[in-house]
């Protein structure tokens, strides 16, 4: 996929990266900022990257909460906004590769 990207030219390395399923695992590494944006204290996530559907678990999650809180991108943005990213390093695998690979070196 990478190569079919053209680059060339740019003074800094290019890294392709998709993070479309990880990114629903990611907001459910965070059980504090789950609990907070859905009001109610949420139990962790056992190993959130090997669910085979993690963005049907957070679903879930949002749909018992006491008020349902929808799943939208507003409440992806305020998960992910509060999220630690501590926790995140900590937690996922995929999150720590992804950081790593957008830092300046």
């Amino acid at each position: 996929m990478q190569a079919r990207i053209p680059h060339q030219g740019y003074p800094f390395q290019v890294h392709t990266l998709v993070a479309v399923r990880e990114l629903a695992a990611w907001l459910l590494a965070d059980e504090w900022a789950l609990s907070q944006v859905v009001g109610q204290t949420v139990p962790a996530v056992s190993d959130p990257e090997n669910l085979q559907y993690p963005a049907i678990e957070l679903i879930k999650i949002l749909n018992r909460a006491n008020p349902e809180v929808p799943y939208t991108a507003a409440t992806l943005k305020s998960i992910a906004e509060i999220s630690r990213i501590d926790v995140l390093w900590n937690r996922c695998q995929s999150f720590r590769e992804f950081k790593t690979a957008v830092l300046d070196p």
